[in-house]
């Protein structure tokens, strides 16, 4: 007995028209949509550093030994090749993240190319402006704490070898104003919490 044979013509819209009419019939939220496809137009590199290759990793450059850093801490800040490291004895310096201005030697031992008394909080740095806040007796602070803008490019009032330089401007963050935040920079705002004699503060200024 011969198997019954047929011809079916289905064409792709009807195909899709029907798939869609099923699905929507079993779930209101079907969808059969073409997938949405990403792609880079460059290869991605993943680096390991692993036992394999580490021995083939040279120093790029480092510093010099400089007593105005004392007790660095907290993470540098790198913007627009230049990096800044704050120290605990309030000194704010700025290096070439690419060891070429204020270095030399083999590897290149670099100096600040510009420093300040900046009173030892991490810096943000937004639009060629370095932006630090420092506890009371620190840095520019006295009995209160105090936020300071410096020119990132170490120009602006800037002398001596390496430059130091004096704050731009300041601005007084309350009686007694300690326990200060790292400065944050959004839409031409400076934004910082810090602890006073009164109340805890949340203070904003004019970048």
């Amino acid at each position: 007995r011969a198997a019954p044979t047929w011809d079916l013509k289905l064409s792709l819209t009807e195909l899709r028209a029907g798939l869609e009419a099923e699905g929507s019939a079993a779930d209101p939220g079907f969808r059969n949509d073409p997938p949405r496809i990403i792609y880079r137009d460059r290869p991605a590199i993943l680096v390991t550093i692993d036992v394999g290759n580490v021995a083939t990793l040279s120093q790029a450059w480092t510093t010099g030994d400089d007593s105005a850093l004392e007790g660095v801490y907290g993470s540098p800040i790198v913007a627009a090749g230049r990096l800044y490291v704050p120290s605990v004895n309030g000194i704010l310096a700025a290096f070439d993240a690419n060891g070429i201005d204020g270095c030399g030697g083999s590897p290149p031992e670099c100096h600040p190319v510009w420093r300040a008394d900046a009173g030892g909080g991490l810096p943000a740095v937004v639009d060629g402006v370095v932006f630090t806040a420092a506890n009371p007796g620190f840095g520019p602070a006295t009995d209160d704490g105090v936020l300071a803008a410096y020119d990132a490019a170490g120009a602006t009032g800037c002398g001596g070898t390496p430059p130091t330089c004096p704050p731009l401007w300041t601005g007084a963050l309350g009686d007694g104003a300690s326990s200060v935040s790292p400065p944050t920079v959004s839409g031409g705002v400076v934004f910082l919490t810090a602890v006073t004699f009164e109340a805890n503060m949340l203070l904003a200024f004019d970048a």
